[in-house]
């Protein structure tokens, strides 16, 4: 649970839009489609193009399983004929609903081409199909050589995620702003994780501009495939010192580890913490509407830029060489509003334990931003229960929410470690490991930069049974625990932590039902960075609720 309990914040994004679309997307070489979505008869309409003359199978799913998806086949066979099938998937077989709500409109087929259009409801309130809503979605597709609906093949069938409802972005016209870009061509290290930093200057401006977009700027498929995700912090020179001979000195050095011990790594991180912008595997590119800009250049002098990347090589490939970073657009012609960034994270630490074969834990398949005032919960901020590693989009909100003093916003991660051969997840920083956090845009800019909380480290070490440890770092970077007593969890030598809690300690279900309490309603300790400086510390919790936000059910 992440907490904060003050700030005086709107969301920025607004929205009146009624009818919007995306596409076309290539879901592989052969296979277009696009869609439009129709909120005012809460419609989607979808056209697919696709190579081939045999059927189409289009399909929606919570998981990309075929079991449990909602399932749409069509096609066209000789003398123009055309024929469709509502599905869903039982197993790996397809079995036709009791009621048809895919609907097709229109289906050509030429000597290489299928052409479909069809609809349905956004929400068919059926069992059988899969409501669309704001969680993400996968979609699953398939195509065969011919109208005999058989097996398709490994090469002609395939899942990727979207959310049909996530707003549409502004529109965007490159032309009319300044450009640089912050990016580092790294030669990634032969290491399943590698968090990399290296500073950067950017423009000299001579007055206060706005940033009003930023995207990510990844160079080829190896960029893409092997940049996990990647942060970039304004740095700030502290009263006393100029920034020029602050960072300068690490401009163009190549970088360095990020989370070395603090003798070995030369950067000055400690002035680089106030968070710009956030990228993660999957994600799209961030556009400010009209109303706002982040401010940056008020000193008249060069702006510094801390890069952070993580890099994923689970097979430790030497050798590969891409790059990673950010464009960035700016404007001198200032916005209304300042806007700002906040972070609130579940710190990393050990106490993030999801015990082996749970389902419903606080490995992560949910994630909800709630909001709650004078003990009534209001709606959930964001909420996705579909949530997909591989499709971490920065997503805008239909209309603006005000947070007012007093308010608690509390990120809620739900996990599910089943079919992870038995086996302990921890909190940590590698793909293999997990967080929860949420980072937002808002406005008016306040000095606040982070507010996020963790459960108490001792606590944890205390309720496994732990009575004597020392502190280490691993191989990512993380301090962690290493047992010596009892020797019933810590072996004649000592052991780590996750090792212990994999080969030695007794998992009940009453212990797993008390870390779920406990991790979710138990007493945390908060910590909060104001312009990169320690702010205030505190315990915090969830608040005594007199109701919680209920969604409403369309089909009630």
């Amino acid at each position: 649970m992440s907490s904060l309990y003050f700030a005086i914040i709107c969301l920025v994004f607004n929205f009146l839009i009624k009818v919007f679309g995306e596409g076309p997307m290539l879901l592989d070489s052969k296979y277009s489609i696009q869609w439009d979505i129709d909120l005012e008869n809460s419609r989607i309409y979808f056209q697919s193009i696709v190579e081939t003359v045999g059927y189409v199978g289009f399909g929606l799913s919570s998981n990309g399983q075929m079991n449990g998806a909602d399932i749409f086949i069509a096609g066209v066979v000789p003398i123009n004929w055309t024929y469709a099938m509502d599905m869903h998937g039982v197993g790996h077989t397809l079995v036709r609903d009791d009621v048809n709500d895919w609907h097709l409109t229109s289906a050509s087929e030429n000597s290489t081409h299928t052409h479909l259009s069809f609809w349905r409801e956004l929400n068919t309130c059926d069992l059988e199909d899969v409501a669309i809503t704001n969680d993400t979605v996968r979609i699953i597709w398939s195509y065969g050589a011919s109208d005999d609906i058989t097996y398709h093949g490994e090469g002609s069938r395939g899942t990727t995620s979207t959310n049909f409802l996530a707003p549409p972005q502004p529109v965007w016209d490159p032309s009319r702003y300044s450009r640089f870009d912050v990016t580092i061509n790294f030669t990634m290290p032969a290491e399943e994780t590698t968090y990399w930093c290296s500073l950067h200057r950017g423009p000299r401006v001579t007055a206060k501009s706005h940033i009003v977009a930023f995207e990510a700027s990844l160079n080829n498929d190896l960029a893409r495939i092997h940049t996990h995700h990647f942060v970039l912090m304004m740095c700030n020179a502290p009263p006393g010192l100029n920034a020029t001979e602050l960072f300068e000195p690490h401009v163009g050095r190549g970088g360095h580890l990020c989370y070395d011990v603090p003798e070995f790594n030369p950067l000055p991180m400690l002035y680089c913490q106030e968070y710009l912008y956030v990228w993660a595997v999957g994600g799209r590119p961030t556009r400010f509407q009209e109303l706002v800009g982040y401010p940056f250049g008020d000193s008249g002098t060069e702006v510094y830029y801390l890069l952070e990347v993580h890099y994923d090589n689970p097979r430790r490939t030497p050798g590969l060489t891409f790059v990673t970073g950010v464009s960035i657009y700016h404007t001198a012609e200032l916005r209304e509003v300042d806007a700002g960034l906040m972070w609130t994270p579940y710190d990393n630490n050990p106490s993030l334990i999801i015990p082996p074969e749970t389902t419903g834990f606080t490995i992560r398949r949910k994630m909800k931003f709630r909001h709650f005032r004078d003990g009534i919960e209001l709606e959930w901020i964001m909420s996705d229960g579909n949530y997909d590693f591989n499709f971490q989009q920065s997503s805008d909100l239909w209309e603006e929410r005000t947070v007012l003093p007093g308010d608690q916003l509390t990120v809620e991660c739900v996990f599910d470690s089943t079919g992870r051969n038995n086996t302990v997840i921890a909190g940590g920083f590698s793909t293999r490991e997990e967080m929860c956090e949420a980072i937002f845009w808002y406005y008016p800019k306040i000095p606040l930069v982070s507010c996020g909380s963790i459960y108490p480290f001792e606590s944890a070490l205390a309720e496994y049974g732990v009575t004597n440890y020392t502190l280490i770092r691993n191989s990512t970077y993380m301090t962690v625990p290493w047992i010596w007593a009892p020797e019933s969890l810590a072996g004649s030598n000592g052991m780590d932590l996750l090792t212990s809690l994999n080969t030695r300690y007794n998992w009940t279900l009453e212990f797993i039902d008390f870390m779920r309490q406990s991790r979710q309603f138990g007493q945390h300790l908060y910590h909060c960075l104001v312009d990169g400086e320690d702010a205030e510390y505190g315990n915090v919790r969830y608040p005594q609720l007199e109701q919680e936000y209920q969604p409403i059910n369309p089909c009630v």
